[in-house]
């Protein structure tokens, strides 16, 4: 008979206090970043003059990130949704809009833990331009209707929880234009905080024989903090019919700072006793690379479709949004 590695029984341990629920609020504050940024990413058209400006967006993306040693393994999440917006110009240089979003998110680790939810965001934003330079920022506010799976390998006994968690967030970007011979440059930075809240929840077995070893979860609010620092490249092409099409390139250095609170948890069948678990940090820097297309299909019409990528040593994310515009 071999011996039980001392890893092993961290490992297991890991798995029996239920700390890989922790990516709930991972793959949650990725839905609402996709959010707004794309809130801020809306500059109503070219053309100045037109007032009202309504707006779709497709958000889909996907993500891998691995951890070191004893923890949740290999935590892989998908997202995708629909987001409705309207803003307005009251002059030339100012725009100022709303936008509601529904989508859902799932995640599964390789240590036994699945989770899904259904998203509802509402968001407000504003970009205020002064000559080449722009602010910009956006506010949102949503609700994740979710429901958690996790599994104990030792017995194959299941257990799920339902929930609803909550984030509200902002986001604050400046940058300025440079019209160049070549294309345009804008160095851009950017301010993201968010705050995803989940409440205290309790656990259902899928058999009665082990429902004791169901655990019960504090409720945890983690804070997440993103710096985005980076550069922009842009140039526009007048095609037949007097149509624009406008690439546009970017590339950022993405530091991300995480609360990340410790997972406290208890059994059921204690009801006291306490034990807590270090949650799974994020990764603190990456690399935000992203490409865009866009094209005016009438005076009123555009469209466009966008990739992005956060790329680092233990995690990979990407994401793309196809949008459609009508202006008037």
């Amino acid at each position: 008979m071999g011996l039980v590695q001392h890893g092993d029984l961290d490992q297991a341990y890991y798995n029996l206090s239920g700390a890989g629920t922790s990516a709930v609020s991972t793959v949650g504050t990725q839905m609402s970043n996709a959010f707004m940024t794309s809130l801020v990413r809306q500059p109503g058209g070219s053309d100045r003059s037109q007032t009202w400006n309504l707006w779709g967006r497709d958000l889909g993306g996907l993500s891998q990130t691995s951890t070191r040693g004893v923890g949740m393994g290999t935590l892989s999440t998908r997202l995708g949704g629909q987001a409705l917006g309207i803003d307005a110009r009251p002059d030339k240089d100012t725009l100022a809009g709303l936008a509601v979003s529904v989508g859902s998110t799932s995640f599964s680790t390789s240590n036994w833990v699945n989770g899904r939810s259904d998203v509802y965001q509402f968001g407000l934003y504003g970009v205020k331009r002064v000559e080449a330079a722009y602010l910009a920022g956006a506010l949102s506010f949503g609700s994740h209707d979710t429901v958690l799976d996790r599994m104990l390998p030792l017995t194959g006994t299941r257990y799920s929880s339902r929930f609803r968690g909550w984030h509200h967030g902002a986001r604050l970007e400046t940058g300025y234009r440079l019209e160049t011979e070549v294309a345009g440059l804008a160095p851009y930075g950017a301010l993201q905080v968010q705050d995803f809240r989940t409440p205290a929840s309790t656990e259902t077995a899928a058999g009665p024989q082990l429902s004791a070893a169901g655990l019960r979860f504090d409720r945890r609010s983690t804070w997440d903090t993103r710096f985005e620092l980076g550069a922009a490249r842009d140039r526009t092409f007048t095609l037949d019919g007097n149509r624009d099409l406008t690439l546009r390139a970017s590339a950022a250095w993405l530091h991300r700072a995480s609360s990340n609170p410790d997972v406290v948890a208890g059994f059921q069948a204690a009801k006291a006793d306490r034990f807590s678990l270090d949650a799974t940090a994020p990764v603190s820097d990456l690399a935000l690379l992203s490409a865009d297309l866009g094209l005016n299909l009438t005076p009123n019409l555009f469209v466009g479709v966008r990739v992005e990528s956060e790329l680092a040593d233990r995690s990979h994310v990407f994401s793309g949004t196809g949008r459609v515009n009508y202006r008037w």
